[in-house]
């Protein structure tokens, strides 16, 4: 593993990061609901976020910013390792983690620019109403195989809330509400979905 590793690994993080609150904040949830949507949502705190880290690739950060890096990568992993992979989060463990993750993120602002469409498309995706055993998604911009913009759209799923035989089928039921998100944004792209459970994304080598 490299630096782009790691950034992409990073990048992916934050914007499951980003998508847990984006979905969670739009509900009208009472705190305690509220707190237990975002710890089921928070499989972004996994040590597999700064996989590849390696300080001496940022040099042009300067001694200071590198030290600061360093230590912010340390502290989101010394929590992340605490998490049980199938299991939610602790408030606690969501709250830390959280701060550090935005740190790291704040630092490495300059390589993970966002742009205006991929903003639109995850406002959309943020408004759309996912059932319980979704618990986090995320999305790439893609060309489909006519070379059309399209939109890739991974479900992450609690492969303990529904059968693995019908995690396709129902996966596929969220395929009209995620297209009328996109649409009712003004999004040309046509999405298609991948799905994942998130015993996998956390887990993974």
């Amino acid at each position: 593993m490299g630096k782009r590793d790691f950034l992409d690994n990073l990048r992916l993080a934050g914007s499951l990061f980003a998508n847990a609150r984006l979905a969670t904040d739009s509900r009208h949830l009472d705190p305690t609901a509220l707190a237990r949507a975002i710890n089921r949502a928070a499989i972004w705190l996994t040590p597999r976020a700064t996989e590849g880290f390696d300080e001496a690739d940022f040099a042009e950060l300067g001694s200071t910013g590198q030290q600061e890096l360093a230590s912010s990568v340390r502290k989101f992993e010394s929590v992340a390792r605490l998490v049980p992979s199938n299991g939610p989060a602790t408030d606690a463990q969501v709250k830390k983690g959280g701060e550090v993750l935005q740190q790291i993120l704040g630092i490495l602002a300059n390589y993970l620019s966002t742009h205006d469409e991929e903003r639109q498309i995850r406002n959309a995706l943020a408004k759309v109403d996912y059932p319980s055993w979704v618990r986090n998604w995320n999305f790439e911009p893609a060309s489909n195989e006519d070379g059309e913009p399209s939109v890739s759209v991974t479900l992450y799923i609690d492969e303990a809330a529904i059968p693995p035989e019908q995690l396709g089928e129902r996966a596929i039921e969220m395929l009209p509400r995620i297209r009328a998100a996109l649409k009712a944004a003004g999004v040309r792209r046509s999405p298609y979905l991948r799905i994942w459970t998130a015993h996998e994304y956390q887990t993974q080598p």
